[in-house]
C-alpha cells in the first residue's frame, strides 16, 4: 500500500504541470509549454509509469512544432514513439501518428469573433 500511495502522491504533483502545459498549447504559447513539459520529463521517477509521462512526451513534440523548431519536434516524436514501440504487443493501432507542423491550417484555427458582446 506503501507504493501505491507514492505512486497517487507522484502524480498529484506533475498533474497541475502538465495541465499549465496544455493550456499554453491551447493559446500557442510553444515555448511556455515546452518548458512545462520538460519539467515533467527531467523527473522521470515520478512519472516512470504513468501515462501522463508519455502524454508529456507527445505534448513536448507538439510545443516544438508550434515553436516551428522542426528538428526539436522530429526528435521529440521519435522518441515518443520509440518509448511506446514495445508497450503493448497484443493492442495494435489502425492509425499512425501524425507530426504536426508549425504551418497555420485554415481548417484548424480557432475562428474567435472580432469582439466580444456583453
Amino acid at each position: 500500500m506503501g507504493s501505491q500511495t507514492l505512486t497517487y502522491d507522484a502524480a498529484c504533483l506533475v498533474v497541475p504541470i502538465y495541465g499549465r502545459g496544455q493550456a499554453y498549447l491551447s493559446v500557442h504559447r510553444g515555448g511556455e509549454a515546452a518548458a512545462e513539459f520538460e519539467k515533467i520529463i527531467g523527473h522521470r521517477g515520478l512519472v516512470v509509469n504513468s501515462p501522463i509521462g508519455a502524454l508529456a512526451r507527445l505534448a513536448l513534440a507538439h510545443a516544438y512544432a508550434l515553436q516551428a523548431d522542426t528538428a526539436k519536434a522530429r526528435s521529440a516524436y521519435e522518441d515518443c514513439l520509440t518509448s511506446w514501440k514495445d508497450a503493448d504487443a497484443e493492442i495494435q493501432s489502425s492509425k499512425k501518428p501524425r507530426p504536426r507542423t508549425g504551418r497555420s491550417d485554415s481548417r484548424t484555427r480557432t475562428k474567435w469573433p472580432d469582439r466580444v458582446r456583453t
